[in-house]
Formats: structure tokens, sequence, C-alpha cells
């Protein structure tokens, strides 16, 4: 699994909330992944559709994530445990220590994205630096930024909580990102938030699904 992925699939998924939310967001950047995908939230759990083929959910209660693979009817599980240890891996290449993140730096920018007037903030540590456009007047702004952090509490969803700021670090609702890391970009821009009833069962794997081995994190390949 490609930490730097894994990284900014984290950050389009940091949000949970005790409401369910349908949110639409344009990514590039990510592969195969780029274009439009579709989170759905249900409680502590979310799952994005990646492409036609491949959904990804995870759980902010437990740690865990899931990848479901639909042609092949498999899939792949990472635990908490495997979380923090793909955590570590990913903080050697970003080139960091353990220390919280330092705050993002506000740099005076303003930017129409679509229809909302944002302010530009910066942060970087290490190879990784990320712009965010932040949107004060985005509405119910204030809960879904309080939301997105509640998610970051093991796991895949602590992974960026350490690697970058807490959303309740800036003034509003981000609605673009533009994350770089060494040689790779990932920009997510929302397109839309729906506050909408999400059934628990598309967070469930189905049960003709065979479950693929998960790659270990910072362990050499045998030779």
């Amino acid at each position: 699994m490609n930490p730097s992925f894994t990284l900014a699939l984290s950050l389009l998924l940091a949000a949970t909330s005790r409401a369910d939310f349908i949110i639409e967001q344009k990514v590039d950047g990510l592969g195969q992944q780029s274009g439009s995908i579709v989170v759905k939230i249900h409680d502590t759990k979310a799952r994005a559709e990646l492409s036609p083929g491949i959904s990804y959910i995870s759980d902010g209660a437990t740690g865990e994530s899931i990848t479901l693979m639909h042609e092949q009817k498999s899939f792949m599980k990472v635990t908490a445990e495997q979380g923090r240890a793909l955590m570590e891996e990913m903080q050697k290449q970003q080139g960091t220590g353990t220390a919280a993140p330092t705050k993002p730096v506000a740099t005076g920018q303003r930017e129409n994205v679509d229809q909302w007037p944002a302010e530009i903030f910066t942060w970087s540590s290490g190879s990784l630096s990320v712009k965010y456009w932040v949107a004060k007047d985005f509405p119910n702004g204030a809960a879904i930024q309080a939301a997105m952090d509640k998610a970051r509490a093991d796991g895949l969803g602590a992974l960026n909580k350490k690697l970058v700021p807490a959303n309740s670090d800036l003034p509003g609702m981000v609605v673009k990102t533009e994350m770089k890391m060494k040689q790779k970009t990932v920009t997510s821009t929302i397109v839309s938030v729906k506050e909408e009833a999400v059934d628990a069962k598309q967070f469930e794997v189905p049960a003709d699904y065979k479950e693929l081995p998960t790659p270990a994190f910072g362990t050499p390949p045998a030779k």
C-alpha cells in the first residue's frame, strides 16, 4: 500500500458525525481513483466509492479500514495496529518526527472556490506541504469541521491527526485542499454536502467476498 496514497485518502475520509452525510468531492492526482469521489458517512463510519470497482470503508471508532474490490469479490482489512505501523512508515517518508504538527499559516490571499469566498492557508512539515482554501460562511461548516476532528480517534483516522493539523485549527470549512508530498500532488475540492440517511448495511462486507492478506507495513520483504 502506497503511504502517500493512504495519507491522501485519510484526508478525504476524515469526517464522521451522528448525522448521516453524503459528500461529493472532485479529486485530482490519485491516479485511477481521480475524478468524482462520493463519500457516505453514517455514525462513525465512512465509505468512499473510489471507482466502479473499488470502495473504501473506515471506522473512526475501531480504527479499522476495509478496501472492497468488487470485480474480484475480495476485500483487504487494515487493523488499528497495522494503521499505527503505517503511520510510522509515513512519518519516515515525510521526514518528520512524532511531535504534534504546527498550525496552518494565513497567507492573506483570497480566492473563490465555486460560489464560496475562501481564505488560503498553508502548512508544511518535512517533504509534505498542504494548502487549504477555507470558507467561513459554508452552511453548517463548524459542525462538519468538528465532526471531521472527531473521526481522527484511532487507526487510519489518527494518521492525519499526527501528520497534519486539526480541522479546528482553521477558521471555517475546508472546501479545497492541495497536498504535495515529494513529486506527488493531490487536490480535493468539495462539490456538495448533503445531510441524508445512509443505510448501515453499506458499511458491511458482502458475505461472498474473500479476505486477502494485508501487506506488512514497515517490514522489509523476505529474501
